[in-house]
């Protein structure tokens, strides 16, 4: 929702975001919140904590553990997974195996620490449910 916001060159950039562009993309988790909060308080949730980590990492107000609603936990792993899946502008799509392993190994950008513990284990043992629902 909050995507809706952001400028379509910034959206749309295939190369890499120069630190302007992180800060604009960086607010749609606000955006998002602001436009749903009056409609929907799980939808308001979801938007405005969908992009904190569980290690403190995340944006925008870098809350960790039960901090984050459950519902932004959740909705954190199912991003991830999905940008991983997706074919976007500046990346290929990676198959389910190559995203399962980095959601649960890491690599250079995304750690497992990122993640809700539990949420991390349901997902190692459910991960077929996410490419079945991707693949529709």
């Amino acid at each position: 929702m909050g995507k809706l916001w952001i400028p379509r060159d910034v959206l749309l950039k295939c190369g890499s975001l120069d630190e302007d562009e992180w800060r604009i993309m960086r607010g749609h988790a606000v955006f998002g919140y602001a436009r749903l909060r009056h409609f929907c308080r799980l939808a308001a949730e979801m938007a405005l904590s969908h992009h904190e980590n569980f290690d403190g990492t995340g944006y925008p107000h870098a809350l960790a553990g039960e901090e984050i609603p459950l519902s932004g936990r959740m909705v954190r792993l199912c991003d991830v997974y999905d940008a991983l899946r997706a074919a976007r502008s500046y990346k290929m799509a990676m198959t389910h195996e190559e995203a399962v392993e980095i959601i649960l190994q890491g690599d250079e950008r995304i750690r497992p620490e990122m993640f809700d513990p539990e949420l991390l284990c349901l997902f190692a043992l459910h991960h077929r449910e996410f490419e079945a629902a991707f693949d529709r």
